[in-house]
């Protein structure tokens, strides 16, 4: 099986990901270089495609992009919540107007399956394990909505062509190529 290739805004994590308790039992919380916005999920197309989808990077329409992280939710499935995540709420509609801009030439470049949902900014921060029964998804759940975050405000800065990681064990995605916007352009 091929791996899955996505284009993500990396996200810094600073203090906001490290003030956060540790999680119950059946969450598998992220690392903070694995904390990301995603732009184009590309799947399983191959590294000379994604990174033609990748090559566009420079384009970014933007630059830099300022965002308040708001609260954790789960997301996914209602009733089997995929992804605990920090929603981006200062910001949103301009960072979901700006992926909406260039994700499709990214899919096109890639050849990869479009999705037709709206952008939808948020930063995964754990997974529930796929094998959680469901009192340990109501606890991953209630310690998601438990989390206090402060509205920490970060800069979006870098564009990141991620696949998986090699060892899972110790992170879930691997840093194939990055991006930097200047930092001059505001």
């Amino acid at each position: 099986m091929s791996a899955n290739w996505f284009i993500a805004l990396a996200a810094p994590s600073d203090a906001w990901f490290s003030s956060i308790a540790a999680p119950p039992s059946g969450v598998r919380m992220f690392v903070a270089s694995d904390l990301h916005i995603t732009v184009a999920f590309l799947g399983p197309v191959g590294q000379l495609r994604a990174e033609a989808a990748f090559a566009i990077a420079p384009r970014w329409p933007t630059g830099p992009f300022d965002i308040t992280l708001g609260a954790v939710e789960p997301m996914g499935n209602p009733r089997r919540p995929g992804a605990l995540s920090v929603r981006v709420v200062e910001g949103a509609e301009a960072l979901s107007r700006t992926i909406a801009d260039v994700r499709e030439l990214m899919w096109e470049r890639a050849g990869a399956r479009r999705d037709d949902r709206p952008p939808l900014p948020h930063v995964t921060i754990a997974r529930p394990r796929r094998s959680a029964g469901g009192s340990e998804r109501a606890a991953a759940i209630a310690w998601a909505r438990s989390i206090q975050l402060g509205a920490p405000r970060i800069t979006l800065f870098e564009l990141v062509l991620y696949t998986h990681a090699e060892d899972r064990s110790e992170r879930l995605f691997r840093l194939h190529s990055h991006h930097e916007f200047d930092r001059q352009i505001r």
